[in-house]
């Protein structure tokens, strides 16, 4: 089995970042197993994804959202 990372994205920021959704949409696609988790007593999003996709995606979420960071204890 692959392993995975967690992702934290602030409430609301996934669904501002549409670049961001449309990644995780076609990992998805591809048969990659993607788990967004709310998270209600820190009320984040927690993204788990493949650990060799994870920079680039990291990348690409900072870039449309600042408040983007990767956590390692979702």
């Amino acid at each position: 089995r692959r392993k995975g990372i967690s992702i934290v994205v602030p409430n609301g920021s996934l669904g501002k970042s549409r670049q961001l959704w449309n990644v995780l949409k076609q990992m998805t696609r591809v048969g990659m197993k993607v788990n967004v988790l709310k998270n209600v007593m820190s009320e984040v999003h927690c993204v788990v994804i493949a650990h060799d996709m994870a920079n680039g995606l990291i990348a690409l979420a900072q870039a449309s959202s600042p408040e983007f960071y990767s956590c390692a204890h979702c």
